[in-house]
C-alpha cells in the first residue's frame, strides 16, 4: 500500500470503527471459557459459552461465594437450625399428654409466630406513654368546658 491509501484507510477507521458486541469478537477470535477466565478477561464473549449460560455461571458462582461467606461468619445451613430450633421437633406437647394444637391454644401463639414469640420475650416492647392529666384534648384543661 502507498502511503496515501495507508492514510485514507486510517482516517476511513476512525470516522467509522467497527463495533462489535462481546460474542462477535470472542467468536472472530475464537476465545473459549477457559482462556477468558484464566486471562481475567470479562469484556469479550466466548466461543463455547452463550450469553445466558455466562449469566448462569456467575450467579452460581456469586452464590457459591455468599454461601460459603455465611458459614465463615457462623450461620448454619437451614436444615440444621431448624432440627436444632424446632418446636415440632422437642414436641412439648407430648410431655404435657395434650394434642399439638391444644398446646399452642394454651400458649396463646399461633405456630408461624411460636419462633418470634421467644424472640418478644427476650427483648419486650415499651409500652407508650399515656397522658394522665384527663385532658380530653390537647391544650385544654377541665374547666374550660
Amino acid at each position: 500500500m502507498r502511503r496515501d491509501q495507508v492514510d485514507e484507510l486510517i482516517d476511513r477507521v476512525i470516522a467509522f470503527p467497527l463495533r462489535f458486541r462481546a460474542d462477535t469478537l470472542g467468536r472472530r477470535l475464537g476465545l473459549t471459557e477457559a482462556v477468558r477466565r484464566r486471562l481475567g478477561i470479562r469484556t469479550i464473549g466466548s466461543v463455547d459459552m452463550t450469553t445466558a449460560e455466562r449469566q448462569r455461571a456467575r450467579k452460581l458462582a456469586a452464590r457459591e461465594r455468599q454461601r460459603a461467606r455465611r458459614r465463615a461468619r457462623g450461620a448454619k445451613p437451614r436444615a440444621a437450625y431448624l432440627e436444632a430450633n424446632s418446636i415440632k421437633r422437642a414436641k412439648p406437647w407430648e410431655e404435657l399428654g395434650i394434642s399439638r394444637a391444644s398446646w399452642y391454644r394454651r400458649r396463646g401463639i399461633s405456630p408461624r409466630l411460636a419462633l418470634g414469640a421467644a424472640q418478644l420475650a427476650s427483648n419486650p416492647p415499651i409500652p407508650a406513654q399515656r397522658d394522665l392529666s384527663g385532658d380530653a384534648l390537647p391544650g385544654r384543661s377541665r374547666i374550660d368546658t
